[in-house]
């Protein structure tokens, strides 16, 4: 992963050098796809009780992310946007045995948004395809969840963590193209990994 974020960053700094008769001009777009926590039920030391038969985790959910662009020139532009990386549910079982929870259902819910800003390099490949490549910061914010049968308790927290993406684009017009994107975002404060897979469409004026 440090190898192709530095190969990210290199093709940011290249393409920005590498074009002199640039097309510049704003832009917008909005993507909706699926957001994948990198987590696992063990993760969850909440869960830690003896009273807990069975437990399973949804890790995915739809995201979706709008985004304000700068095109300085055909191979590089500037982004900043807001992305919404949807929520990843635990839902266990207590038989009422342990020290936390009453018996019966137990959830736990986490959900994640926040604030972005990237540097995109591109790569046009002809007049309709091109290729790029982004690297920026995302100042996320987290709220989490935890109930059964009693009630819930919520905690709150935030920061600012790194992420890249790759993609392509697909123009249908000179104002607008397709795009889709892979995107990998840092959250929480264990540094857990959300993979965001997406299609969008960007318009541009």
């Amino acid at each position: 992963m440090k190898n192709l974020a530095k190969s990210l960053i290199a093709l940011v700094i290249l393409s920005a050098a590498s074009v002199s008769n640039a097309t510049e001009g704003f832009y917008i777009g909005l993507n909706v796809g699926q957001a994948t926590y990198d987590t696992v039920i063990d993760d969850f030391s909440d869960l830690q009780d003896g009273s807990i038969t069975s437990a399973s985790l949804d890790d995915s959910d739809t995201s979706f992310s709008l985004t304000l662009g700068y095109k300085i020139n055909p191979n590089f532009a500037i982004e900043g946007g807001y992305i919404d990386l949807g929520e990843l549910t635990v839902n266990a079982v207590s038989d009422g045995t342990g020290f936390l929870y009453a018996p019966g259902p137990v959830t736990v819910k986490i959900e994640a948004d926040g604030l972005f800003f990237d540097a995109k390099g591109i790569l046009p490949l002809n007049e309709k395809f091109s290729l790029y490549g982004k690297f920026g910061l995302l100042m996320w914010d987290e709220k989490g969840t935890l109930s059964d049968v009693t009630g819930s308790i919520s905690a709150d927290d935030d920061g600012t963590d790194i992420f890249f993406g790759v993609g392509a684009s697909f123009n249908l017009t000179e104002k607008i193209a397709l795009n889709g994107d892979f995107s990998r975002y840092q959250v929480d404060e264990d540094s857990v990994d959300v993979d965001v897979l997406s299609i969008g469409i960007q318009f541009g004026f």
